[in-house]
């Protein structure tokens, strides 16, 4: 069986993103038929490491870390559905952060925004 095979940005039907200087980026696809399959999966295993860094006991620093790669997955992925789904969940943490630390749920967001920035906005055009 040789599907799906090798994709590159001459398959047929690949998913790629054109950016502002013509370049054109294949999407992560990671061993997954679609990029927004992976984007799913990648947000459904960002709930591990939140929920290690949010636990009563002392938090684990490597959470963070671990999210931070995860959010960069996401970004990877060009899945706009999952960049939606992440967004909503981390404007539900921070509306729930009364149940929990509330400076816990501001680092998650703020190194959500940071890892994804870094990440999405280094294919932006700055010319």
């Amino acid at each position: 069986m040789h599907w799906p095979g090798p994709i590159d940005i001459a398959t047929r039907a690949a998913s790629i993103v054109k950016l502002p200087d013509g370049q054109v980026f294949l999407r992560t696809y990671g061993t997954l038929p679609h990029p927004n399959i992976l984007g799913g999966f990648a947000l459904i295993c960002l709930t591990g490491p939140i929920a290690l860094f949010l636990r009563k006991e002392k938090s684990n620093p490597l959470a963070i870390v671990i999210f931070a790669l995860g959010i960069s997955l996401l970004a990877l992925t060009f899945s706009r559905s999952a960049w939606i789904a992440v967004t909503l969940f981390l404007f539900i943490l921070i509306y729930n952060s009364k149940s929990f630390h509330p400076k816990k749920a501001a680092i998650i967001f703020f190194t959500a925004i940071t890892a994804f920035g870094l990440t999405y906005f280094r294919f932006a055009n700055y010319s």
